[in-house]
């Protein structure tokens, strides 16, 4: 009976592992109905000319089925393909992509 508590819980824990696995699913080329497939609707997006930015809040931490806290994900896609992906801040997908230069004459 023990044995089968302590499975029990194991197979609960494991069901409520973080989400963040998905995004590992995800590949540069993929199209976005390929990413929506895998990593589900998108909590939000954003778009310019030139890329769109699929946001995903994944549970980072899960205990005894209980999600700790979840973390912003992001795919971005240029020209219909993912050409980055990870987490909201990793390879400055938030920095600011103009160039200040100051001359000094």
């Amino acid at each position: 009976m023990r044995m089968l508590r302590a499975v029990s819980i194991s197979v609960l824990v494991l069901a409520g592992c973080a989400t963040t696995d998905r995004i590992n699913r995800v590949n540069i080329g993929m199209t976005k109905e390929q990413v929506v497939a895998v990593m589900g609707q998108p909590t939000s997006t954003t778009a310019n000319t030139e890329v769109e930015y699929l946001v995903y809040r994944l549970s980072v931490g899960v205990y005894l089925g209980q999600t700790t806290y979840e973390e912003p994900y992001y795919v971005r896609l240029r020209g219909g393909r993912v050409d980055s992906y990870g987490r909201v801040g990793d390879l400055d997908s938030t920095k600011d992509p103009t160039l200040k230069l100051d001359i000094q004459k």
